[in-house]
């Protein structure tokens, strides 16, 4: 209990909990999801899929990617690659106003950015869009 608290607090307090606290996956998924740490976590626990997705879906990393087979290392570099900003991490505010069907075919989108409000000028995406397509083109704005 003592372990778990200092890491919801901190995550470096897991460097120094004793080994067999290291490698209990209680205390890692802890760990990882209140701080995004996964570096003192055993390295026993880099090969288990739970602890796995939560490091990469916090942190867009994991460096026990290379333990898994090459079809779920592929699984998890994709769900790497595609994190936009995870828990703890800085990311800019974007309000969508208005969400409109396009004349020409599509989705118009105008968003306002950051807390100044800068308006943005539409964005246009295809029928088909999904949320993750939308965020995609904000952030690259």
């Amino acid at each position: 209990e003592v372990v778990l608290e200092a890491v919801r607090r901190n995550g470096c307090a897991l460097a120094h909990a004793a080994p067999e606290l290291q490698a209990d996956k209680e205390v890692a998924l802890e760990t990882i999801r209140k701080n995004g740490s996964w570096h003192f976590v055993a390295r026993k626990l880099f090969a288990d899929k739970e602890v796995a997705v939560e490091a990469v879906r916090f942190r867009s990393f994991w460096p026990g990617l290379e333990h898994w087979s090459k079809e779920l290392g592929k699984e998890l570099q994709t769900l790497a690659d595609s994190a936009i900003a995870g828990p703890l991490a800085l990311a800019p505010l974007h309000v969508v106003a208005k969400v409109t069907r396009s004349p020409v075919g599509g989705i118009e989108v105008f968003a306002i950015v950051g807390l100044a409000g800068k308006e943005l000028p539409r964005v246009l995406l295809s029928g088909g869009a999904t949320y993750g397509d939308l965020a995609r083109k904000l952030a690259d704005l």
